[in-house]
């Protein structure tokens, strides 16, 4: 098998066993401030160390739209359009967070939660597409330097006690091309650049990661 095909297999466990964990994430415990490379925050457990963690599991990540970009595409952006962006982007997210932490950090896709399990618990909100893939048609072609933003945040949390060890937030903006050409704001590249904004993320967080073995 594949190494893709084996990630597509465990994001179809992931998903099969996260409906039989509560979707909340308990409250998090006294974490202590730290300056963290990458995060505009970064809340850490005292004892946090990831050294006896073998798997990961990431649950598939809540994305929220950036409510006043809603209400300017409200006319031309239907309740599907919205579900389908939010579902694409927050697919994209998960995949890349597993592909980093498997492939380079050395972690095992989890398929159980067990004391040497770590989830991770992502969430995609105030999420901005300058020219938003419609299913409208008649859409004028549009040229962008930069196609758009959104704001992450992670929770890490211990497989077994619900703990939350990590708590990590960052606003990312995609690739600016001030003083290039323009770009023409289609789905291709939309999702590559929001996909790179994405891998940046990722490395960040396998950084972090591996600073508290």
């Amino acid at each position: 098998m594949s190494k893709l095909s084996k990630l597509m297999v465990g994001i179809v466990l992931l998903g099969a066993i996260e409906t039989g964990i509560a979707a909340e994430i308990p409250a998090r415990p006294n974490l202590i401030n730290e300056t963290v490379a990458g995060f505009d925050l970064a809340q850490v457990a005292a004892t946090a160390d990831f050294a006896h963690y073998k798997f990961v599991w990431v649950q598939t990540p809540e994305v929220t739209l950036e409510p006043d970009w809603v209400r300017e595409h409200a006319h031309d952006m239907t309740p599907e359009d919205q579900q389908k962006m939010a579902a694409t982007y927050g697919e994209a997210l998960q995949k890349i967070l597993i592909k980093q932490l498997t492939t380079n950090a050395n972690y095992a896709l989890g398929a159980s939660l067990d004391a040497q399990t770590l989830v991770i618990k992502p969430q995609l909100m105030d999420l901005v597409v300058t020219a938003p893939e419609l299913s409208a048609a008649g859409r004028t072609d549009v040229y962008v330097r930069q196609v758009g933003r959104a704001r992450l945040t992670l929770d890490l949390v211990d497989g077994v006690s619900g703990a939350v060890i990590a708590h990590l937030e960052v606003a990312g903006e995609t690739r600016d091309r001030a003083g290039e050409e323009l770009v023409k704001a289609d789905r291709a590249r939309n999702r590559l650049d929001f996909r790179q904004l994405m891998r940046h993320w990722a490395r960040d967080l396998q950084a972090f990661m591996q600073q508290k073995h």
